[in-house]
């Protein structure tokens, strides 16, 4: 296993396999948003995990709980992922680093693939945290619990 500190505040901690991406790997990616993160990959595995991070402004802080966070989220996913097919599975909830999560569940199509993700959204005193899987839906099965794994070790500092 190895181990990443997040914005000084949250341990991620992922299995052999996986390693951060290039900027060129990256440049490759339709990201959804720019900002703080960390991006990794498993090619043996064709999973891609990213972690992204923000502050929101203070006022925002306060009135959004983390179900209007994910509302939001899915919003921001949905919208430049319909040429994809995007197609939502389900909308879960848990808790990453003993924080409240909500997630997200979906399915598209990229370069002739069928894909399969995850988005979850969890707030850490005033810092926003997003958490992505992407996989190969025909790996589906194989890449959840290496992800559910993922989530689960994920703790605060």
């Amino acid at each position: 296993m190895q181990e990443l500190l997040l914005n000084d505040e949250l341990y991620l901690t992922y299995p052999a396999g996986f390693r951060r991406m290039t900027a060129e790997e990256l440049g490759k990616l339709r990201m959804l948003a720019a900002g703080e993160g960390v991006a990794l990959t498993d090619p043996e595995r064709h999973m891609i995990v990213t972690v992204g991070w923000k502050q929101p402004g203070m006022l925002t802080n306060m009135l959004l709980s983390v179900k209007d966070l994910a509302k939001n989220m899915e919003w921001q996913i949905r919208k430049p992922m319909e040429e994809f097919g995007y197609r939502l599975e389900s909308r879960q909830e848990r808790d990453i680093a003993g924080l409240p999560a909500r997630g997200i569940c979906y399915t598209y199509r990229a370069q002739g693939t069928d894909m399969y993700a995850e988005s979850w959204v969890c707030r850490n005193k005033r810092m926003v945290y997003w958490f992505h899987v992407y996989a190969r839906n025909e790996l589906r099965e194989e890449s959840l619990p290496v992800w559910s794994e993922i989530l689960g070790l994920t703790r605060a500092k």
